[in-house]
């Protein structure tokens, strides 16, 4: 991912590895093809051994020497052969719904009626509390500033509402939920919901 800078494992599972790193070197060798067991492959290939070769850190490539085994009609072989591998950059599923709008499905907007340059001391006090607390925080996608107070974007209802309970027990305040149709589909009687 070019912003958080984490490997692909899978294509949603996503690792944050050093460069040349054994983390990086095990997701590099399982993306080999040779290496990927099918049902119908006859022969085995074993690595012996894989070993970083330098290359330049702008090139975008990853060089791999492996030392691989394999039998053939009941004679072993062994070789060692030079795998490239080049770096693909590619958005990691969290960092996707950043930059696409409309990802997420519930927001929690919290104001404080104020008089005109008055402190804002109440939301204060709960932005320190928001700021100790990252367990709370780790699910908010984005924070939005307005004229009265902020706007916090989740993925998800339930855990917008476990950040609104969050807020209660800080500060007194008035929960309202409400929903928006986003959009509806009349042939197959859905509708998108926010």
């Amino acid at each position: 991912c070019r912003d958080c800078r984490r490997f692909a494992r899978t294509d949603t599972v996503y690792e944050p590895c050093e460069p040349e790193s054994p983390q990086l070197l095990s997701i590099c060798l399982k993306h080999i093809p040779g290496f990927i067991m099918t049902k119908s492959s006859q022969v085995k290939l074993h690595i012996v051994d894989a070993i970083w070769v330098w290359t330049e850190p702008h090139s975008m490539r990853l060089k791999v020497r492996v030392t691989v085994r394999a039998e053939l009609e009941n004679v072993p072989m062994q070789q060692r052969v030079m795998v490239e591998f080049e770096i693909k950059w590619k958005h990691c599923p969290e960092c996707d719904r950043e930059y696409t709008s409309r990802t997420w499905q519930a927001i929690v907007q919290l104001r404080q009626k104020r008089e005109q340059g008055a402190p804002r001391k109440g939301l204060a006090a709960l932005e320190m509390a928001l700021k100790r607390n990252v367990e709370i925080r780790k699910h908010v996608l984005k924070i939005d500033s307005c004229r009265h107070g902020l706007d916090f974007y989740f993925l998800h209802l339930a855990q917008a509402q476990t950040f609104a309970s969050f807020l209660s027990r800080l500060a007194p305040m008035r929960l309202k939920t409400s929903q928006k149709l986003v959009s509806t589909d009349n042939h197959n009687n859905t509708a998108h919901i926010k």
